[in-house]
Parts: C-alpha cells; structure tokens; sequence
C-alpha cells in the first residue's frame, strides 16, 4: 500500500537522511521502519531500544497508567467467563530463524458476572518447546503454581539451585527458615496440616 514517509537530515542539502516515522493507507504507524506490521511498529538498531517513556510531572500521587481495554460490546458482542483481556508478550527467534514467543504476561476476566465479577493474571514460559503456564494468580483459585501439571518445577524460595518440590533457604539469624501460623483471629483451633498420599 502507499506510505507517507518522514526524513531527518544532518544539514542541508539534505545530507545523511535517515527514515523517521512512515504513515500507511491503512492506518498503520511505523516509527524507524517503513515496514510497518502493526497499528504502531517501533524499531531500532541500537542496543536497548526502542524504549517507551510514560512521564508524568504532575505534583501529586498519581503516576502515568497503561490500560488495555477490551470492549467487545462496541462490535455489538458481550464479554464472557475466561475472555482475554490484554497480554504482553516476549519474541525472538530460534536456531532455526523462527519467531517464538518465549514468556507472557496475560489477563483473563474468569467470571463476568455483574457484583462478583473475577480476573486472573497468567504468567507463562517456553519449556522443552511448549508453551507452559508457570504461575497463575486467580481471584478465585488464589496463587497456583505450576497448574499445568508439569512433572518436573522445582520451586525455590532463597536459593536458584532448588533440588526438589519446594527448596526454602535462609539465613541462621532470620529467625527461622519457614515460620506457619494458623490464626484467624477467632476461637476456632485453627492449624497446618501437611499430607503425603500417592495417587492411584
């Protein structure tokens, strides 16, 4: 399609031009490509970039935001239970020059229902080739790890060498490794309990 295409320059007589952002007919905006694959396409050949910069300089608490909105009720649709919400995703390429995405960060809206509505924020990472969900935390089903089920997720907490299902390491003077308290607040005897069962 056509591009409307800018140029910087070094000086006059337009020496040393370089492509600063490109508008395509079907309104696409590419900053440092004319090649443009997305609504907004952003591309450098310099180490760490391209960085996006909210700044907010208003004297006050209130920082910058990124929302994602996903409204399909302007398409003339309605949201339903576990719809997807945003993502953000981590490509690159393999050995083999094929796009993989690597890592991503995604939002579910569970439950829809109007007063008791639920959402959870999925974490996620390639493993052996496909793709895994590692941590999910769920306003339901609260903090799940490794709920895909896979056989082999060592899970370390102080150490990056874990040697089992849960590997918990700290200092002599932390006053305890791992401390568990059962209290509500109420007369009720709460407790721990800890389980060891074979299925089958």
């Amino acid at each position: 399609g056509a591009h409307l295409n800018f140029y910087s320059c070094n000086d006059e007589p337009f020496s040393g031009t370089s492509l600063t952002m490109s508008l395509t007919d079907d309104n696409r905006v590419g900053i440092g490509t004319a090649s443009v694959d997305e609504m907004l396409h952003l591309e450098s050949s310099t180490q760490s970039k391209p960085v996006i910069k909210l700044e907010n300089t208003h004297n006050d608490s209130g920082g910058s935001f990124l929302e994602f909105n996903y409204n399909p009720a302007g398409a003339g649709g309605t949201m339903a239970d576990d719809d997807q919400i945003g993502a953000i995703t981590f490509k690159s390429l393999d050995s083999g020059g094929n796009a993989d995405t690597y890592a991503s960060i995604i939002c579910l809206a569970t439950d829809v229902t109007h007063t008791s509505e639920n959402g959870s924020i999925q974490f996620r990472t390639i493993e052996g080739g496909t793709d895994r969900r590692i941590a999910e935390f769920n306003g339901q089903s609260g903090i799940l790890l490794n709920p895909d089920g896979v056989v082999d997720f060592p899970v370390g907490i102080g150490t990056a060498s874990p040697d089992a299902g849960l590997t918990i390491a700290g200092a002599a003077d932390a006053g305890g490794i791992l401390n568990l308290w059962a209290d509500r607040g109420d007369d009720n005897a709460d407790k721990w309990r800890i389980y060891s069962w074979t299925s089958g």
